[in-house]
């Protein structure tokens, strides 16, 4: 998504693999359309954050069971989508790198603006989720959790642990859960399902590098 040299104040970002152009139905009545495939280099991305460090990534990223499914996702992206994706990865690696000469509490409010257009970016990339069996975008049930996933996987070897629920927006989906369940109890018992898996996958880390669940983010100046 951008380039993956860095100082310690930049973010990482996974690169964006072209792999082929596919028919994609989705974009032509008749079914002849076509599109440029895409996927994640999640593993270069783990290796720059290991040469980041110093040494190997202390605990895995997402329980198997999801880093496969993450793995395993393939995009297919149309120039406008290509934009809006490099407009936000690049908002929030500008907005990362500005000075904030301000207390703790005030950088902090300034700095959302990094982890909402990191969701944005992501938003936008797993709406471009592709259905290698159907030729067109995924709609399968699990596509919905796939931004939250995906905003987590990018962010929880490069903030603080106590917030890399928030950023991966969690909070938000657990008070939505409620209202799932009054509409579509099937797919609240999936969302239910997701949060204890990742927030037990959350806890295993204190067994790696305990740490108060409110850390907070630390900026390197």
């Amino acid at each position: 998504m951008l380039n993956t040299e860095f100082s310690k104040r930049e973010l990482a970002f996974p690169h964006l693999c072209f792999i082929t152009k596919v028919n994609f139905s989705s974009w032509s009545n008749a079914g002849k359309g076509t599109t440029s495939l895409y996927k994640l280099d999640w593993d270069e991305f783990d290796r720059n954050l290991a040469k980041r460090i110093g040494h190997d990534l202390p605990y895995k990223a997402l329980p198997d069971a999801y880093e496969e499914q993450v793995k395993s996702l393939r995009f297919a992206i149309s120039h406008n989508y290509r934009q809006g994706i490099s407009h936000y990865s690049n908002l929030a690696q500008v907005e990362r790198n500005r000075s904030w000469p301000y207390d703790t509490m005030v950088r902090d409010i300034c700095l959302n603006v990094v982890a909402e257009a990191i969701r944005v970016a992501f938003f936008l990339l797993k709406d471009c989720t592709y259905d290698q069996e159907t030729g067109g975008f995924d709609r399968s049930e699990d596509r919905s959790l796939f931004d939250n996933m995906l905003v987590w996987r990018f962010w929880v070897h490069q903030t603080g642990r106590g917030t890399v629920w928030r950023k991966a927006d969690l909070d938000h989906l657990e008070l939505l859960s409620g209202y799932i369940e009054e509409h579509d109890p099937e797919r609240a018992n999936r969302v239910r399902e997701f949060l204890q898996n990742m927030r037990e996958h959350a806890d295993s880390w204190e067994a790696h590098h305990p740490s108060p669940i409110d850390e907070v983010e630390i900026e390197v100046e």
